[in-house]
């Protein structure tokens, strides 16, 4: 933030050497499908229509059985497909959601919303269907999830009663003493003979009331149940683990718990399929083998999955960061295991494809973005494992590579600019690591480079001074600092603004959303920044994000944020290639992205 604030007020200086100023998605096609009939009953073959052949993959979501909780992911193959028809692999599978990836042209259509079959009698679908519905596509609509979900009938309207009574809290439609009133006659504690009841009852006082002793009362009428009802028994496993992984304020726990999760995944079959079907469950359960002398269960673990071909890559993530060094000593050893097996995935379409919706179904259209990003992942990891076993020039070809998809230099996070200029370096590739550390002083604001530089200048030979070679070295940068992309956006507050009208205006840009922990913790030193520099009407400030009016108006009833907000900016993210908040930018009075 001190960066933001040198480069508004003019004040940056570098080591006293260096002066600083101010001065200086199209949509991809879709594959449009249909599907007849869209209400079939169980048994019956349902067709699927392409508007033109198409060569990628059906993409499948099917939940079946007695509950809402239990589906199948398939993603199967097209070859130049006019026609697919489609039957269920289960006799009670009640609800399939569809979506098509046409692989020529870099397209996955799901429509306003997924293609969508209920199976039932008629046009009533079976109950959980419109339960499922309202959970997929109402879960930020308190007044259409109750609405579906009281379509659904007795249990379905039950499984989702918790996130009805969060949403229903958060948007400040329920009070506290409203949810408990309601859990008291929907969810009696006397009721002790129904699973899916006591479950919302359980899930809805932990997670939505925080109240770690009433949710404790319904976790030991389903523990009672479960003797003789398997459906009881799951309930109540899943309570087990909640309660292990979590506080009732949905903090994960620390300490021993992860390895006392993977001791229960080990020996309690049923503890091991829901750890299994929960990919925030699974990568926590993956903390277990952070330390080196639970090392051998990691290799166990991973050998266990491949077995059954359910190896993801969230199951390696944490174990990448221990190897790269960061909760202690780099472990190249265990670092080529998990690139191994990373690389194994990624060669892998269906199975990436399946895990990748497993885990991510609700952002579909964003699965080539994605992908793009696990595999910059790997190539920079590979450089990191590179470098650790000193194979410099190896390494350059794989950070050349990475460097390349992402675009431009400027695109790179900033520590990616200093792994590229290390490996540069390293490599005896003089100009390149010349260009990522003048990147990462004069664009990123990062005076870490400065002792790097004077080694590119020490091996330049370079007859100049350090003082003016680095005066080269921004002159050189500046001149390529990128336009800043033009855009229209809609402010929270009514109107529009685009970039083009504030031409000759310092803007200072601000990526954000109202989920994001940092970037609610920044907002009090935001706001300092706007009051500074009230005065000085040559210095906009705008706050961007994805989220609508509605959402952003809530989170602002409680906190004060004195950025220009502008709504439903996911467009205007993409032009400028942002993958995380907060991220923030300055745009020149020229129009130059001159920080980020």
């Amino acid at each position: 933030m001190s960066s933001i604030k040198k480069y508004v007020k003019g004040e940056f200086v570098l080591m006293l050497l260096i002066a600083g100023s101010l001065l200086q998605c199209k949509q991809k096609e879709t594959t449009p499908f249909s599907i007849t009939p869209t209400h079939p009953t169980p048994g019956d073959t349902v067709k699927i229509e392409f508007s033109t052949p198409v060569t990628g993959y059906l993409w499948l979501r099917e939940y079946y059985g007695g509950t809402p909780f239990d589906y199948m992911l398939r993603v199967i193959p097209l070859k130049k497909v006019k026609e697919y028809k489609y039957n269920a692999p289960r006799p009670d599978v009640y609800f399939v959601v569809m979506a098509v990836e046409d692989t020529i042209k870099h397209s996955l259509h799901t429509g306003p919303e997924y293609k969508i079959v209920y199976y039932g009698e008629g046009e009533s679908p079976l109950p959980f269907a419109y339960a499922q519905f309202a959970h997929l596509f109402y879960r930020d609509d308190y007044d259409s999830m109750s609405y579906y979900l009281s379509k659904s009938g007795f249990p379905g309207k039950y499984s989702y009663f918790d996130e009805l009574m969060n949403t229903g809290l958060t948007q400040g439609k329920l009070t506290r003493d409203e949810i408990r009133n309601e859990l008291e006659k929907k969810c009696p504690l006397s009721d002790s003979s129904n699973p899916i009841v006591l479950y919302a009852g359980f899930k809805t006082a932990y997670f939505v009331l925080n109240d770690g002793k009433l949710a404790y009362d319904y976790q030991k009428l389903l523990e009672k149940l479960s003797k003789s009802n398997p459906l009881a028994l799951r309930y109540y496993k899943m309570t087990t683990i909640y309660t292990l992984a979590f506080d009732p304020y949905g903090e994960l726990h620390e300490g021993r718990e992860p390895l006392i999760l993977y001791n229960k995944f080990n020996s309690d079959t049923v503890v091991r399929r829901l750890v299994l079907e929960d990919d925030l469950l699974r990568w926590y359960m993956t903390r277990a083998f952070t330390s080196e002398s639970s090392r051998p269960l990691f290799f166990e673990f991973v050998n266990s999955l491949e077995k059954i071909d359910d190896l993801h890559l969230d199951d390696l993530t944490v174990m990448k960061y221990v190897a790269l060094g960061w909760m202690g000593e780099q472990d190249s050893s265990l670092l080529r295991f998990v690139l191994e097996k990373t690389r194994k995935i990624l060669d892998d379409p269906v199975h990436f494809r399946k895990q990748y919706a497993y885990s991510s179904w609700n952002r579909l259209s964003d699965f080539y973005r994605l992908k793009k990003r696990a595999f910059t992942d790997y190539l920079k990891s590979r450089t990191r494992y590179l470098l650790m076993v000193d194979l410099p020039d190896s390494a350059y070809t794989y950070m050349k590579k990475f460097v390349s998809l992402q675009g431009t230099i400027f695109e790179l996070w900033q520590e990616d600019v200093d792994l590229f200029g290390e490996t540069a370096l390293k490599s005896g590739h003089i100009e390149d690591a010349e260009n990522a550390y003048s990147t990462l002083v004069f664009y990123y604001s990062d005076t870490s480079g400065l002792e790097k530089l004077r080694e590119t200048w020490k091996l330049s030979k370079s007859n100049k001074k350090f003082k003016d070679y680095l005066s080269d070295l921004k002159q050189n940068i500046e001149s390529k600092f990128p336009t800043a992309p033009d855009f229209k956006g809609k402010y929270l507050d009514g109107g529009t603004v685009s970039l083009a009208d504030l031409k000759g205006k310092v803007v200072v840009l601000n990526f954000w959303a109202t989920w994001c922990g940092p970037c609610r913790r920044e907002i009090p030193e935001l706001n300092s920044l706007v009051n500074e520099l009230s005065d000085n009407k040559d210095v906009i400030f705008l706050a961007i994000t994805d989220e609508d009016a509605q959402v952003v108006k809530r989170f602002l009833k409680n906190t004060e944020f004195d950025y220009k907000i502008i709504v439903d900016g996911k467009e205007i993210r993409g032009k400028y290639h942002v993958n995380a908040f907060p991220t923030h930018f300055i745009v020149s009075p020229g129009g130059k992205i001159v920080f980020k």
